[in-house]
């Protein structure tokens, strides 16, 4: 019965990871002027994914990717003029992305770098780079007058920010979890000094 509870309870922490991802994947530039965007979803991802040892990563990312291009696909046919199938071609190289940044993610283990700062920035700034680089290669050509020197120095800024910021959420989080646990501990030992100063009165006027 205990296992189940705590499968349920994983199912449904990965179940609000990936709807929170969709929803802030929402918020974007695009840069290049095509479909390959940068949005904030990928921070919170990975904040959650460093954050929640029992979220499992690839299952995790791939699902977020999943839900990522049903709600693009599904917004913008019901906004546009074209035919789903066209829309949704448009956006699948998204799900590349995510394909490859939950095998890379898994691959250098980046989870266990929690206590060295940078090469764990240095490792998701990696991962997250070479996935757009697959979304990228995966795409239509880029109009307009963009080299491929100005791409990857913006892919490259882009994922070092994201890493940057992935692992200040991290952080700041551990911290705020660290001080409400202290807060409580010297509530429960308030508590219980209070306690047994009662019982200490309670037992002079015995005595």
């Amino acid at each position: 019965m205990k296992t189940f509870e705590l499968y349920a309870d994983k199912r449904r922490l990965v179940f609000h990871v990936v709807l929170l991802v969709a929803l802030t994947s929402m918020v974007f530039i695009s840069p290049f002027g095509n479909e390959f965007r940068f949005t904030l979803g990928v921070i919170l991802l990975s904040t959650a994914l460093l954050y929640f040892p029992q979220l499992p990563v690839f299952w995790t990312i791939l699902f977020s990717g999943i839900a990522i291009v049903i709600v693009r696909v599904s917004l913008y046919y019901l906004i546009g003029t074209e035919e789903i199938t066209a829309v949704a071609i448009r956006h699948l190289p998204a799900l590349a992305y995510y394909l490859t940044f939950g095998i890379l993610f898994k691959f250098f283990d980046i989870r266990k770098f929690t206590n060295n700062l940078p090469a764990i920035i240095l490792l998701l700034s990696i991962t997250d780079m070479l996935s757009n680089c697959v979304e990228l290669w995966l795409r239509p050509s880029t109009p307009g007058s963009y080299g491929a020197d100005f791409i990857l120095a913006g892919v490259i800024l882009v994922a070092v920010i994201r890493a940057m910021l992935s692992v200040y959420s991290y952080m700041l989080i551990t911290k705020y979890r660290s001080f409400v646990l202290t807060q409580h501990h010297i509530s429960r030992y308030a508590e219980l000094m209070m306690m047994i100063a009662k019982l200490r009165t309670e037992l002079f006027y015995l005595k």
